[in-house]
């Protein structure tokens, strides 16, 4: 295919409006505070990180132990895939291996680049991921907004979720294509004594540009397996140790009132 081909296929991103901001998943309607910028809520046509939940979930795949899912958000071509298996770790290991960008692109596929935009707190952050997207389309660039919780739950449990966001110090780049994530969040429950955890992960995304639809949804749908393989193999390298702050948090956690 020709340069002349490829162009017409996805033209070069132009500057553009920055998007509405997704805003932080909560039922409150007021604007969220942070040390530089301001999240407001989106318009309620827009997608909304709460509209995923555990209903109208297709499974799609059960393999080695990871089981998929797909669900179709009313409004919205892009489907959300959702993925849940064990990994051979203590959760403190696997939330280390999370909240580490400087790990990322060694158990994600396909992140070229991955830095702290903003540390608002020692739970969340503001992150800027950049993903290659093979020839004939361009890359892809993300700014989200990440939040780690430890949930009341019978098992310990961390929650860590991500958002879409604008920033001042990362406006759209010439040559990349501002994707955006609506919601993705990783969920993750100590099991059999604290050696393994259960991992469940779900993706709500749009890469945006010119690439359809179908394709998006082709590729993500490998997501939930391909993210979890990745994590398999991250925390079995020797080097990979509970960071203090992720054993701190842990023992914050209490268990679910029976």
């Amino acid at each position: 295919m020709s340069a002349e081909q490829m162009a017409k296929l996805e033209p070069a991103p132009t500057p553009r409006a920055q998007l509405s901001p997704i805003p932080e998943p909560s039922s409150s309607t007021k604007s969220v505070k942070t040390s530089t910028t301001v999240v407001t809520p989106a318009p309620k046509s827009q997608p909304s990180p709460v509209a995923l939940d555990d209903q109208d979930w297709e499974k799609i795949g059960e393999d080695d132990g990871i089981t998929t899912w797909r669900k179709e958000i009313p409004g919205n071509p892009v489907v959300a895939f959702k993925g849940r298996g064990m990994i051979d770790a203590p959760i403190t290991k696997v939330a280390s291996a999370l909240d580490d960008p400087n790990r990322q692109k060694e158990w994600m596929s396909d992140m070229a680049e991955v830095y702290n935009v903003e540390v608002i707190s020692e739970t969340e952050r503001v992150e800027y991921d950049h993903a290659s997207v093979p020839w004939p389309f361009h890359d892809r660039d993300f700014v989200v907004r990440s939040k780690v919780e430890v949930i009341p739950a019978k098992e310990p449990t961390f929650m860590i979720r991500s958002w879409s966001v604008e920033h001042p110090k990362v406006p759209v780049k010439d040559g990349l294509v501002r994707g955006e994530i609506y919601d993705t969040y990783f969920k993750l429950v100590s099991k059999e004594g604290n050696t393994k955890t259960e991992l469940t992960l779900e993706i709500f995304a749009d890469p945006k540009g010119a690439i359809p639809k179908w394709l998006v949804n082709l590729f993500q749908k490998a997501w939930p397996r391909e993210t979890m393989e990745g994590l398999q193999k991250q925390v079995k390298k020797p080097d990979l140790l509970p960071h203090p702050k992720i054993v701190e948090w842990l023992k914050t956690w209490r268990p679910s009132a029976p």
